[in-house]
């Protein structure tokens, strides 16, 4: 019979595989988009957030964000910022700019006309912004409960 060091690491590469395996079940199933990549990605229960110890997961957890790092790309961030689904509020500073760098290249390549891409994408954020903004106030507004 095998050792409880390794039925322990079995147990802790499973809790590490398991998101994993249900994130690429999501993004390669028959009703996946590009935009959805974003969203497996930083999806709490996901990938990027392994379940780890200090002692056993560190290398393995250090390679898989590497990995990750290599397979995003800015198309999956430009999808997900043109997709009227999703807010822009997980994409970081430098996703976006690779996002904007994008979406010209892409309107250019798909015969689109980029001043209307990005002024639509433009108007979206405004819209985004204005419904954030009430919502604040709403929240403002309310008594505090304590």
């Amino acid at each position: 019979m095998l050792d409880d060091v390794f039925w322990e690491r079995v147990s802790s590469s499973m809790k590490i595989l398991k998101p994993i395996a249900a994130a690429i079940a999501k993004i390669e199933g028959d009703g996946a988009i590009l935009s959805d990549v974003q969203t497996q990605r930083r999806n709490p229960d996901g990938p990027a957030h392994f379940p780890t110890t200090e002692r056993t997961e560190t290398p393995v957890v250090k390679s898989l964000e590497k990995r990750q790092e290599f397979c995003m790309k800015p198309v999956h961030a430009a999808a997900y910022m043109l997709d009227p689904k999703y807010d822009r509020g997980i994409l970081s500073g430098e996703e976006i700019d690779g996002a904007y760098a994008v979406i010209p290249a892409m309107s250019d390549h798909l015969g689109l006309d980029k001043g209307k891409v990005l002024g639509s994408l433009a108007n979206k954020k405004v819209s985004d912004t204005v419904r954030e903004v009430k919502k604040k106030l709403v929240r403002a507004k309310q008594p505090d409960d304590g």
